[in-house]
Formats: structure tokens, C-alpha cells, sequence
């Protein structure tokens, strides 16, 4: 096969992800508009839907986020895995998400509503970075009794 058919073969697989990743792009967009065109309202003002609200938090029940031990309503943690590739070169690589949380009230002065927050999207600020290290290949994270989180060996803040 000739230098020119592998052009046109590579052209097409670039127009494609092009193509797949404008269009992508679109329906992103289109969920950040309407997140950001819907308007916050009072508690008492809830309808079914997608909908805008600022309250506090109140609830019987808290559980300590795995990695900080902060006491919570809902806590999110993302564990990335650093690999190398067969050429040396590495790069972090997701390796497993821990969810988990309990049932809520959100109040504000107009009432208050339950949120159960645990099959909901999440747009969530990243309130804490660790650093694990290894230990005789176990990997980054053993699960929420792992020694390394609770008496903080290994543990760096970034």
C-alpha cells in the first residue's frame, strides 16, 4: 500500500474523531446552559424537574470522608493509578471511584427538602488532593481501613 492511501486512511479516522468530538462538544455545552440558565429558588418553590437550590445541610447522621476523616453528608473520592507504558513514558490513570453518603436535609427559610444525593451528577469542587505511595504492589488505595490513610503514612498533601 502506498504512502498516500495511509494519508487517506489517517484523514479519515482524524475527520471522524473531529467530527465525534464537535458534536460531543455541543451536548456539553447544551447541559451547561441549561444548568446555568435555570434559576435558584426557594425550597418551598420545588418542582419536578431539574432545579436550583441553596440551603444548609442538616441531617441526624454523618460519616467521615475516607481520606480526610472530615465528618460528612456525602463524600466523593476519585483514585487515579500512575502506569508506565513498554516505553518508560507514565501517566495517571483513573483506577476507581469511592461514593458514598447519607440521606440529608437541605433547609434555606422558605422549608426544607430530603436529598438523597447518591444517583444524582455531581459538579463538585475538589476540596482535598493525596498522594499515596505503594506498598509491596497493593496499589494506591487498600479501601477505607488501609493503614496509610488512617495513621497517615505515606500521606502528603499537594
Amino acid at each position: 500500500m502506498s504512502d498516500d492511501g495511509n494519508f487517506e486512511i489517517f484523514l479519515a479516522i482524524g475527520f471522524g474523531f473531529g467530527l465525534l468530538s464537535f458534536f460531543r462538544g455541543f451536548r456539553i455545552y447544551r447541559e451547561y446552559r441549561i444548568l446555568e440558565d435555570t434559576p435558584e429558588i426557594p425550597i418551598r418553590s420545588i418542582a419536578m424537574g431539574l432545579v436550583h437550590i441553596h440551603g444548609k445541610a442538616q441531617g441526624d447522621q454523618l460519616i467521615p470522608s475516607p481520606v480526610t476523616q472530615t465528618p460528612c453528608f456525602f463524600y466523593k473520592v476519585d483514585i487515579e493509578k500512575y502506569q508506565k507504558d513498554s516505553k518508560g513514558n507514565g501517566s495517571w490513570r483513573h483506577y476507581k471511584t469511592d461514593v458514598n453518603g447519607v440521606r440529608f436535609h437541605l433547609e434555606d427559610a422558605t422549608g426544607k427538602v430530603l436529598v438523597d444525593a447518591h444517583n444524582a451528577e455531581y459538579d463538585l469542587l475538589e476540596t482535598c488532593k493525596r498522594k499515596t505511595g505503594s506498598t509491596s504492589g497493593s496499589g494506591l488505595l487498600g479501601g477505607t481501613n488501609d493503614p496509610a490513610l488512617t495513621t497517615g503514612a505515606f500521606v502528603t498533601d499537594s
